[in-house]
């Protein structure tokens, strides 16, 4: 089973003046670097607001089924 949790605060001052233009930045270069990585590289991957301040993580996980025959027909993208 894979499973793909994301967290963002959104406390700080670089939401103050549009909480969703600010999300969406963040979540447009999260998106970039998956695009450009994908699961390669740091995770959980630390997400950072316009001021730099890290305010949550994206994380994926994979847990190998129990059994073994059902990782042979596995597909990436399958929960």
């Amino acid at each position: 089973m894979s499973e793909f949790l994301l967290r963002i605060r959104t406390d700080g001052a670089a939401f103050m003046a549009s909480p969703t233009a600010e999300i969406a930045r963040i979540l447009r270069r999260l998106a970039d670097e998956m695009d450009r990585l994908g699961f390669a590289g740091a995770w959980p991957r630390p997400l950072h607001d316009s001021d730099g301040n890290r305010v949550g993580q994206a994380e994926f996980t994979f847990t190998p089924p129990r059994d073994p025959s059902a990782l042979a027909r596995w597909e990436p993208g399958e929960a």
